[in-house]
C-alpha cells in the first residue's frame, strides 16, 4: 500500500494498492491526460452533469493510471458504474478503483481488491463534532489538520465498502497503529494510509485482514 504525490513515476514493482495524489491542471496530470482518450460511453456517462469538463478530465486520469499499472493501452480501459453509482473497472478484469476530488486536488486509488480513497483541502472548515467518537474528539482537540485527516480516513473506509452513502462518519472509529490508521465500523475493518501535501490531506483504505 503506497502513495505517489506529484509526478506519476511508476516502478516495475509498484506496490498495490497504489494511490496517486495530483491536481487538475498540473504538469503531471496534463502529461497523463495527453496519453489518454475518451469514448462515446465516457462522454455519455457525464452528459448533463455539473462540472462535466473536470469530471471528464478525472476519467482520463483514471484510465491513464489503470493502464500504467495493468500494462495496457489506455484505450483498453473501460470504466462503468456500480448500482450505487461508484466507478468500477469493467476491463481489464480483476482491477478495482476509487477516486476522490476536492478542487483542484484529485486522489485515485487502484488495486486488485476493493479499495477506497478520499482527499480534502486543509484550509476547509473542520468536520462537525458528531463525525467523531468521544475518544477521537479528545485526540483532535485544537488540531484541525488531524481532524481532517481522520475524516478522510473515514470517507476512504466507507468508499472501500462500495456503499459509501450508507455510512455516517460517526459510525466509523479510527485507531492509530504505527504509520497507519485502523478504521472500523460494525461490519468492516480497514487499514488506512494518509498523506499530506501542499494544501491537501488524503487517505487510502484497504482491507485489514488480521
Amino acid at each position: 500500500m503506497s502513495w505517489i504525490v506529484g509526478p506519476l513515476d511508476l516502478s516495475p514493482a509498484a506496490e498495490l494498492p497504489l494511490a496517486w495524489l495530483t491536481s487538475l491542471g498540473s504538469p503531471e496530470a496534463e502529461a497523463v491526460m495527453g496519453r489518454t482518450t475518451l469514448t462515446s460511453a465516457d462522454y455519455a456517462d457525464f452528459a448533463g452533469r455539473a462540472d462535466g469538463a473536470s469530471r471528464l478530465a478525472r476519467r482520463r486520469l483514471v484510465k491513464g493510471l489503470v493502464a500504467a499499472l495493468a500494462g495496457r493501452h489506455p484505450d483498453e480501459v473501460e470504466i462503468g458504474r456500480s448500482p450505487l453509482g461508484a466507478p468500477v473497472i469493467v476491463g481489464p478484469e480483476g482491477w478495482h478503483v476509487s477516486l476522490g476530488g476536492r478542487w483542484p486536488f484529485l486522489a485515485i486509488a487502484v488495486a486488485r481488491q476493493p479499495v477506497g480513497v478520499d482527499v480534502e483541502r486543509l484550509d476547509q472548515d473542520p468536520p462537525p463534532d458528531d463525525a467523531f467518537t468521544p475518544e477521537e474528539r479528545r485526540r483532535i482537540a485544537g488540531r484541525p489538520p488531524l481532524a481532517l485527516e481522520l475524516w478522510t480516513a473515514k470517507e476512504a473506509h466507507a468508499k472501500r465498502t462500495g456503499r459509501a452513502s450508507l455510512y455516517e462518519a460517526g459510525q466509523i472509529a479510527t485507531t492509530p497503529e504505527g504509520d497507519a490508521l485502523i478504521t472500523r465500523c460494525a461490519e468492516h475493518a480497514a487499514r488506512c494510509l494518509t498523506v499530506r501535501a501542499a494544501n491537501a490531506v488524503a487517505a487510502l483504505a484497504m482491507s485489514d485482514d488480521r
